[in-house]
Order: structure tokens, then sequence, then C-alpha cells
């Protein structure tokens, strides 16, 4: 229980003792459960961020998203009954930092295919969002994604707005 608390815990000084753990095989044995392996990458992420590294934050926040995928159909049973759904209480709050982390990352490639390709992949995150919020209201799996943006008509332009705590980042494909 104590090594649990470590791996989870915000604080600065836990963070660094964390880390030392994780690498450790009997850290790693504790995470093997999901649901708290998806709470050890994202700690990971943010303390990652917080250090100057997005590129591996993105990694570790990309990892989490996987995990919370193969227990969904768990925080769905969980989160069922509360009024705060998982999204609200889980997911939201991540994909907006790691969206956050992209397009920071995207600011920063000038144009061309690699800043397409990061915007291309915050806009799959950002419907990831948008599918599990339908499947949260009404309480299905049965959600089909909608197509991607660039297969609506040549001369129809779509803006998409993309809303984060503190501001909207507005997305325009002509």
């Amino acid at each position: 229980q104590q090594a649990l608390d470590v791996l989870l815990s915000q604080e600065e000084q836990a963070y660094e003792t964390y880390l030392q753990q994780a690498s450790q095989p009997e850290a790693f044995k504790l995470i093997q459960n999901a649901h708290l392996r998806y709470r050890w990458q994202w700690q990971r992420a943010r303390f990652l961020n917080k250090n100057g590294q997005p590129d591996q934050a993105i990694v570790f926040y990309e990892k989490t998203l996987a995990t919370l995928e193969a227990i969904r159909p768990d925080l769905t049973k969980i989160y069922q009954n509360q009024p705060r759904s998982e999204i609200q209480a889980i997911i939201r709050p991540l994909v907006e930092e790691l969206v956050e982390l992209r397009l920071q990352r995207a600011n920063s490639r000038g144009k061309g295919p690699e800043k397409h390709q990061e915007l291309k992949r915050i806009l799959e995150i950002i419907e990831q969002l948008k599918a599990e919020q339908l499947r949260d209201y009404f309480k299905q799996d049965c959600i089909e994604p909608t197509p991607e943006i660039g297969d609506i008509g040549k001369k129809t332009a779509v803006i998409y707005p993309i809303f984060l705590p503190n501001r909207v980042e507005l997305f325009v494909n002509l």
C-alpha cells in the first residue's frame, strides 16, 4: 500500500521516488493492474511535461489513452450511477492535457507534413473523446466513429472548435 501511495502521489518529492521505483521490477508488478497502470502512466506524463520533456510526455499520455480504452467497459460500470461521468472524471482532463501538448508541438513545427500529421492526430484524439462522451451519455457502446474531415466534400469548409480549459482553438479545413 505504501509503494502504491508513492506511485500515485503528486508531491514533488514523491515523483522522484516514484520514478526510481518505476524502473524496478517490484514496482512494475504493482502496475500490472490496468486500473493502476493508467494512473501511473498519466502521472508519469505529467511529470515529464513539467520537467521539460514534452515528447516523452506525449508518449505516456498516448499510452494512458490506450490503457483507458482497454478498461473502458469497467469504467462505464464504475461510473454508471455517479453524478460525474467517467468522461468528466478521467478522460476529458487527460485529453485536454494531451491536446495542449500536441498543439504546442504542432505550432513549433512550422508548416509542412509534420505539422499536418500533428493536427490530424489532435482531431483523432478529440473525436475519440466525443465518441466516449456519446457512449457515456447513451450508456451504450454502439457509437460509430465519424468520417474524417478530409472525407467531406471538396467544396465544403469545416470549422472545428476545440474547447480547452483556458481557450478555444479553431481548426479550419478548406
